[in-house]
């Protein structure tokens, strides 16, 4: 192993837990829209009996890594642009990660026992679709792409592609243009405030400005 990937391996294993595996063509796993978002988090809240309590939003990653600060960067636009209206977990300045992930989802568990959580990561993709980002059902694994084992987090999982699957994926997260991290999180972030602050879920209608002709799917 060269000095170069050795230095990013050991910041990767101290600090990043990109979920970083690749979004297969899964037929549970699609594009995210504040429709599809919220037609999501009704049909969890009429089988857990949620309803009455607002959605807690995880932010996963880091922002020693670029490819990895997509959690992060989204929790720091939610926690300004939302403010006391929702509750996120995972920002800049109070980063959730490999480190504190356990406790964190220990800590929502006791103080939002009734509350969907619905949990945001980086990950890795096909070579066509890194700037695309996909929700669906279920909790996401962190670490799983950097051989971390990490409890699972989320009901709802909304993953964005920080680049393509390779056999050194601490490089490829170092290396992720800031440009397209910083799209993918300004796209979550409306997505869900479309969806848990300025509608009623029903009226959402999906965003118009990304191409999905790229996905896997």
């Amino acid at each position: 192993m060269s000095i170069t990937t050795e230095f990013f391996s050991g910041i990767i294993s101290r600090t990043g837990n990109c979920a970083a595996r690749e979004e297969q063509a899964s037929t549970d796993s699609r594009p995210l829209c504040p429709a599809l978002l919220g037609q999501l988090l009704k049909e969890l809240e009429s089988t857990s009996g949620a309803a009455k309590a607002s959605p807690v939003i995880l932010c996963i990653g880091t922002d020693r890594m670029i490819g990895d600060s997509l959690g992060p960067l989204t929790g720091s636009l939610l926690s300004e642009r939302a403010g006391s209206s929702l509750v996120v977990y995972g920002t800049l300045n109070a980063t959730v990660h490999a480190c504190n992930l356990k406790e964190t989802l220990a800590r929502i568990k006791k103080e939002h026992p009734r509350s969907t959580v619905i949990a945001v990561d980086a990950s890795l993709g096909r070579q066509c679709v890194p700037g695309s980002v996909f929700v669906r059902a279920g909790s996401l694994k962190p670490g799983m792409g950097v051989s971390k084992n990490l409890p699972a987090a989320g009901d709802i999982s909304i993953t964005g592609i920080a680049g393509a699957q390779s056999g050194q994926p601490w490089l490829t997260l170092q290396t992720a243009r800031l440009s397209l991290i910083m799209g993918m999180a300004e796209q979550i972030c409306t997505c869900i405030l479309d969806v848990c602050i300025r509608s009623d879920r029903c009226s959402c209608q999906p965003l118009s400005a990304r191409r999905t002709d790229v996905l896997l799917y």
